[in-house]
């Protein structure tokens, strides 16, 4: 039987077993697992913070194969 695994939770396995690795390089800029998880984090938590006080709503991600647009559909709210 094949498990299933989800984007965001074989993500996370990496980052905590290969944090230094490259996991991404778009148009010349390399990200490492932990560089990635940062900015996806930083990424998630602008909802968060433009919306004190309530659940953020529904948000989109609309780039185009750029470091910021893999961080945007990483992120996590």
């Amino acid at each position: 039987m094949i498990e299933s695994r989800s984007l965001s939770s074989g993500f996370l396995a990496s980052v905590e077993r290969f944090p230094r690795r490259p996991a991404l390089a778009v148009a010349g800029q390399e990200l490492t697992y932990r560089e990635l998880f940062d900015l996806s984090a930083s990424v998630a938590a602008t909802p968060r913070r433009e919306s004190p006080g309530s659940d953020p709503a529904l948000t989109a991600v609309f780039a185009y194969r750029s470091v910021v647009a893999f961080a945007g559909v990483l992120a996590r709210t």
